[in-house]
Formats: C-alpha cells, sequence, structure tokens
C-alpha cells in the first residue's frame, strides 16, 4: 500500500486509540521496505515487544532448565 504523502490518522487494534502516522514515520517506513503503515499506537506496540521478549526469555530459561535436568539425570545414572 504506497503511502498518502500527509499525516493519516490511524485507530490501533489493541487500545482503539487514534494515532497520528506523520509523513515522516512514513518516509522511514519506505526506506526500511515496510509497505504497510503501524496497526497499533507507540504505547501498544512496546507493550507487545516487551510481551514477546518477556515471552522468548521464558522460552530460553525453559531450555535452559531443561538442559540441566536431562544433564543431571545422565549424571545420575552414571554414578549407579
Amino acid at each position: 500500500m504506497p503511502f498518502s504523502g500527509q499525516d493519516e490518522t490511524i485507530i490501533c487494534r489493541d487500545c482503539r486509540t487514534a494515532f497520528v502516522f506523520t509523513i515522516g514515520e512514513q518516509e522511514f517506513y519506505n526506506t526500511k521496505g515496510l509497505a504497510d503503515p503501524p496497526k497499533r499506537c507507540a504505547p501498544c506496540r512496546a507493550k507487545k515487544k516487551a510481551e514477546k521478549q518477556g515471552a522468548q526469555e521464558t522460552q530460553v530459561a525453559e531450555a535452559a532448565w531443561q538442559d540441566e535436568r536431562e544433564q543431571g539425570d545422565s549424571r545420575r545414572s552414571r554414578r549407579r
């Protein structure tokens, strides 16, 4: 979708608040090759990003815990 070249008002998909997608932001999106305007306002984007990072950190921690547990199991079986 080509950008309009003027500020656009968009409704956030999460909080339903109107926010402005400025010409400068549109130019930035164009330079990054992004074809679609944002669907969330800045606070909701930040919240979504934090939730996503938290989920990834939890997955990494769970994987590390599982590795430690498996290593402990293999060490115990060698002692017998």
